[in-house]
């Protein structure tokens, strides 16, 4: 039995909507706020790119209670043809491993039965499917098309967000001061190697979005063109029947 975090209205000047808190922390900032896209579908690359051009990512589900937060806020979304959203985890081109657009590993399972598929780069949450497993995670191939979730990290906790903690216990702090390494990892060489895997998988993407970008331009070319042959064709049209009129 999930224990489903509660959600709170508050008037305080910083926060003023639906908020959480999550037991986990993002740097410094109070809050992740989200954004919901389920009337206009779009691809994965173009839904990335789409966050992006309003300074927000595709949501990287990083904690159980993040993903509990998220699986009730769509429960509450009525329209959308799918109901299900595109979040940022995509399969590393370089390590063939699932991983979040922000270099962190997955840790969290909630894919649906037979998924991951070998074929598949992408990632879509359901709102419920199949019947009784909320939120669950598929992976889908790059030209679906679907709804998606922007997420924001931020102070300015407006709106649906989910709010960190911002002081760790002691526990919390020993527990990370503690770690240690074996004498064979060298964390320096595996920091390096992560950022050359991840550089390279954003060269991908950036490779897939500048190409739908390229498509979807072509298209409305073509469409402009046809257009405009048209309008000719009648005016054309127009100046026979007007010649032929006055003769």
């Amino acid at each position: 039995m999930l224990n489903n975090p509660v959600q709170t209205t508050t008037t305080s000047p910083m926060v003023n909507a639906s908020t959480i808190s999550s037991g986990a922390s993002r740097g410094d900032k109070r809050c992740s706020c989200y954004t919901f896209e389920n009337d206009v579908l779009m691809s994965w690359p173009i839904a990335m790119a789409s966050c992006k051009l309003i300074s927000k990512e595709l949501v990287v589900i990083e904690t159980e209670r993040e993903w509990k937060f998220l699986t009730m806020e769509i429960q509450t979304r009525k329209r959308g043809k799918y109901n299900e959203w595109h979040i940022g985890l995509y399969k590393s081109l370089i390590t063939g491993k699932w991983t979040w657009i922000s270099g962190k590993a997955l840790t969290i399972d909630k894919w649906q039965d037979n998924t991951p598929n070998d074929n598949d780069s992408y990632t879509l949450m359901a709102k419920q499917r199949p019947p009784g497993f909320k939120g669950s995670f598929k992976s889908i191939i790059g030209n679906t098309s679907r709804g998606w979730i922007c997420e924001e990290i931020t102070d300015n906790c407006q709106g649906v967000c989910l709010r960190h903690d911002l002081i760790q216990s002691p526990k919390a702090i020993a527990s990370t001061t503690q770690r240690t390494v074996s004498p064979t990892q060298d964390p320096a060489r595996d920091l390096e190697g992560g950022k050359q895997a991840y550089n390279k998988d954003n060269c991908s993407s950036v490779v897939i979005i500048l190409a739908s970008l390229v498509a979807v331009l072509s298209a409305a070319l073509l469409i402009l063109g046809v257009c405009f042959l048209s309008w000719r064709k009648k005016q054309r049209k127009g100046n026979l029947v007007s010649y032929l009129y006055n003769m």
